[in-house]
């Protein structure tokens, strides 16, 4: 059995889960074949040392290292790789929580609605204030 879990909050878009990785500065590979719509190539040694194959590979500064694979539903899935559990479960954490205000922030967007004011706690939360003028 691989280390593999899936995410509480399903992450559907290949899209939106790059900007988040982008935003939080942490090492991604995605293959073009993927953005292609082809098989993922992309092969990573899990928590457990089996081999996987994963669409996204993320590492941090740190080593630690996770992979993304497509399950069966289309959401994506966490694969654990190198790295102290408390580490990866820090980072799919952020990744989360960063996935989630790039996917608010499109479909408030989309649905009208303008970013105007935006506040970064301490305790890392983040409040959004949105309005739509008719």
């Amino acid at each position: 059995m691989s280390g593999c879990g899936c995410l509480a909050l399903c992450l559907g878009s290949l899209v939106i889960l790059q900007e988040a990785l982008e935003d939080l500065h942490f090492s991604h590979q995605i293959k073009e074949e993927l953005k292609a719509g082809k098989e993922p190539l992309l092969e990573m040694k899990t928590s457990n040392g089996e081999v996987e194959r994963v669409e996204v590979i993320v590492r941090d500064n740190q080593g630690t290292v996770l992979g993304f694979k497509k399950g069966k539903a289309g959401h994506y899935q966490v694969v654990f790789g190198a790295g102290s559990k408390e580490r990866q479960q820090e980072m799919v954490n952020r990744i989360r929580q960063r996935y989630a205000y790039r996917q608010l922030k499109q479909n408030l967007a989309r649905q009208g609605y303008t970013i105007v004011e935006e506040e970064h706690t301490e305790a890392q939360t983040i409040r959004l204030v949105a309005r739509r003028w008719r």
